[in-house]
């Protein structure tokens, strides 16, 4: 029988109840049994007998349900989804009236129907008041009220209207010239398609085909991966590794009951539920002292550790079920625009390809490798996230942080030295790598260990060969293309190299960087005699027709450099090796090139385009990979890279990415450049180092 006439049954006699109650079904259930689960779509409505019921949003508990209370009416008049998992707390009793029941009560008993409808369009009307009035006074708080209508200023330069509240992705197209919107630009930051507008503001679209745009694709992937990996039976702990294009290294915990292959299987099918069910990315504001027992309890403690040191008293968590993770950027506001992707097994690993087109880049699996070795050690040292690194720079352990991490540097470089030492056929050595990997610095260091073992290294930089700025070609956006090998003078240095191979004394080339003018004889003079070695340094380094017609290639020795640490986060996100490059990039052109942070930071898409093209490819050719990240150098670019990105204008296309590194920057503890030694690599960036001229 329904339960006493209170609330939606408050107009009801006995007589009354009675006759309804025969148009109800009364299901039971156990403590813990789910009634009715969140999006699901159904057409009935429940009134609670007896027991009581707990109502969550994901991992959120929203309340209690108890006797005489009812959910489920906007089922069974509007067919909606249901807003919320309700669980049985203890045993249940329920009144169940599904929509065809309702029906025939209509006309069977329409008076009777049409009670049962003002109940609970009075139970409706009371709630939308109260939240109406809690709305109220909030805007009475405000000093001035939300307006109607805002306006939105497009990226062509038109004005439109639209409601106050108006979500971004009812504003933008769903894709251009055929690249999906992922997020958009709202006042040139980075947003979410689910952001809701309340003032006027200049609205752009973000595909993936923007770096930022890629970016907020791929972490949504990371979200949508370890949200699958947490429902795996048996539990898989994952852990993302070095990623690198469009391919993120997984690395699975040793000693699980699957294959890599069926681990694969099992999280490719998992994830592609999850995005046929548009399964929601969503951001909640959690209070530090929650978020902190969230993560102790599921033993995250690199989580831990770094909101140890947040100075807000909330923080926001990231999450598309299960799963929360610390807030990194934006997300995709759905699953269902993530697009494709493959999970490819690599030996007792993992790849995850975003992109069923993409391909592993060349020498992945040697960059993936390098770096773990890089994380055993800082393991073993206790400094394996970024929240440990700054317990470390608080703890006054930094001193001893940077004597270890230049130390190891050291040490490899002294091993690079033995091995090319071991070939003594070698007459040229090269070094590439991506912008910003420390490729003049790596060269003087390596240069001393070559003659603590015998040899005199002679050093060129492939950047004193570029043409002149007014000669360089143009990519296809009609803009200097300065990554190709081709805005080099190719004739020119094999002319040069030729006669120094020879024995010739050679004056060597010299560029400007701010005149954009090449002195073809205004570098130093080089004999290259008994024990000399040829060092060449350049991101074409690894390109075999740089020195086709100079040596045959049994003479040549290459090295692939490039910072390759990615410190975690938490369990889904960490930092990007290449916003490390960028930072590098930026503070040590506006320092010692002249280059506004602006500049650099939007030619920064064609420098990664650029290796992409020029230099990725060739990355098998290499003899040797080397990793020049140091674990503290973000803490110490930070002294200086805060202030320089804050000199980004808002209405600059560079201000989304000077914005979101401000916001990374701030994660990290700032350490003083004092501390780091003149023989760093980073001293190539922040200044006064040994090997300045």
């Amino acid at each position: 029988m329904l339960p006493e006439g209170v609330g939606v049954l408050a107009g009801l006699d006995t007589e009354e109840r009675k006759e309804l109650g025969k148009y109800f079904e009364y299901p039971e259930y156990k403590p813990g049994d789910e009634v009715v689960h969140f999006g699901n779509t159904a057409d009935d409505m429940y009134f609670v007998v007896s027991g009581t019921l707990r109502m969550f949003r994901h991992e959120l508990e929203l309340g209690v349900l108890k006797p005489g209370d009812h959910f489920g009416e906007l089922g069974l008049i509007a067919h909606r989804p249901r807003a919320a998992t309700i669980r049985a707390e203890t045993p249940l009793s329920l009144a169940r009236l599904n929509r065809k029941r309702f029906e025939e009560l209509q006309a069977a008993k329409p008076q009777l129907a049409v009670k049962l409808m003002s109940g609970l369009i009075a139970t409706l009307g009371r709630q939308l008041v109260e939240r109406t009035e809690s709305l109220d006074l909030v805007l009475r708080q405000r000093s001035l009220p939300r307006q109607a209508t805002v306006k939105v200023k497009r990226e062509d330069g038109s004005v439109s209207e639209v409601k106050t509240g108006s979500f971004v992705q009812e504003i933008l197209p769903p894709s251009i010239a055929g690249a999906t919107v992922v997020a958009a630009l709202v006042n040139r930051r980075v947003s979410s398609l689910d952001t809701q507008i309340f003032s006027d503001v200049d609205l752009e679209p973000l595909t993936s085909n923007h770096w930022e745009g890629e970016r907020v694709l791929r972490h949504s992937l990371a979200l949508l991966l370890m949200e699958a990996a947490e429902e795996i039976s048996p539990p898989l702990s994952l852990r993302l590794g070095f990623g690198v294009g469009a391919a993120q290294w997984l690395e699975l915990p040793h000693g699980h009951a699957l294959t890599p292959r069926e681990i694969a299987d099992k999280l490719t099918r998992r994830m592609r539920e999850l995005i046929q069910h548009h399964a929601d990315f969503r951001e909640e504001w959690w209070g530090i002292d929650e978020a902190l027992n969230y993560f102790e309890k599921r033993g995250q403690v690199d989580a831990v550790q770094l909101l140890q040191t947040a100075r807000a008293l909330n923080v926001p968590l990231v999450t598309c079920g299960r799963l929360f993770s610390i807030y990194n950027g934006p997300l995709l506001p759905h699953a269902g625009l993530v697009g494709d992707f493959l999970i490819i097994p690599n030996g007792s690993s993992l790849i995850l390809l975003s992109g069923t087109e993409s391909t592993v880049t060349a020498g992945f699996s040697s960059f993936a490798r390098l770096s773990e070795e890089s994380r055993h050690w800082l393991k073993s040292f206790e400094l394996n996230s970024l929240g440990a690194l700054n317990r470390a720079c608080v703890d006054g352990r930094v001193s001893e942080v940077i004597r270890v991490a230049e130390g190891y540097h050291e040490k490899r470089l002294a091993q690079l030295a033995d091995q090319i030492v071991a070939r003594p056929d070698i007459k040229i050595v090269c070094v590439s790598g991506p912008s910003s990997s420390g490729k003049t610095t790596f060269i003087r260091r390596l240069s001393i260990q070559l003659r603590i073992n015998g040899l005199i290294p002679e050093g060129i930089s492939i950047d004193d060969y570029y043409h002149n700025r007014d000669d360089v070609p143009l990519n296809e956006c009609g803009e200097k293309d300065f990554e190709t090998i081709h805005a080099l003078n190719l004739k020119l240095l094999a002319e040069h190299l030729k006669a120094l191979v020879s024995g010739q004394a050679q004056k060597t080339a010299r560029y400007d960087f701010r005149t954009g003018i090449c002195d073809h004889t205004g570098g130093a003079e080089i004999t290259l005699g008994p024990q000399k070695l040829l060092v060449l340094e350049g991101i074409h380094g690894l390109n075999p027709e740089l020195l086709s017609d100079v040596v045959p290639p049994n003479q040549v020795f290459r090295i692939f450099i490039q910072p390759l640490l990615t410190l975690p986060i938490d369990k889904v996100s960490h930092v990007n090796p290449s916003d490390l490059r960028l930072l590098r990039r930026i503070v040590r052109d506006r320092r010692q090139r002249g280059f506004a942070t602006e500049d650099n930071i939007r030619r920064w898409g064609d420098v990664r385009a650029g290796e992409h093209a020029y230099i990725f490819p060739h990355v098998d050719r290499a003899d040797a990979v080397f990793d020049t990240s140091l674990i503290y150098e973000m803490s110490v670019l930070k002294v200086y890279a805060d202030r320089y990105l804050l000199e980004v204008p808002p209405h600059s296309a560079s201000y989304a990415t000077a914005f979101r590194l401000r916001q990374l920057l701030e994660m990290f503890v700032a350490v003083s450049p004092d501390d780091v030694p003149s023989t760093s690599i980073l001293r190539e960036f922040i200044g006064a180092g040994s090997f300045e001229h």
